[in-house]
């Protein structure tokens, strides 16, 4: 068996990316890869694809997408990898219920209003 060459498996993944969103496209770029993404080379696909055009502010919109979806750990200089699905990305603060004092406050001002 012949493994697949870059041409080939580019031709599998860049039809699979149209449509989608920057952040989703890089999330389908690590999949098809096993986890590991180079952003210059999801540039490249995704420019392709035609999820994004050819300018000078490519490369980075590819690394604002990596780095704001909270799904990649940066591995070394432009590569990432997809963290596993078990780990919480973002966890919102618990809040606490409120006291009579709490909604005295938010009633009264503590200090005059001149």
């Amino acid at each position: 068996m012949v493994p697949p060459t870059a041409v080939t498996l580019k031709a599998t993944i860049t039809p699979n990316l149209r449509g989608l969103s920057h952040k989703q496209a890089v999330i389908a770029i690590a999949k098809f890869y096993g986890g590991v993404i180079k952003a210059q080379y999801a540039k490249r696909l995704m420019i392709e694809a035609g999820v994004m055009s050819n300018t000078k502010n490519s490369t980075r919109m590819v690394h604002n997408a990596i780095i704001n979806s909270d799904r990649f750990e940066r591995i070394a200089p432009g590569e990432f990898r997809l963290k596993p699905i078990g780990i919480v990305l973002k966890t919102a603060p618990t809040a606490r219920p409120a006291t009579t004092e709490d909604m005295a406050r938010m009633v009264e001002p503590s200090k005059p209003v001149q």
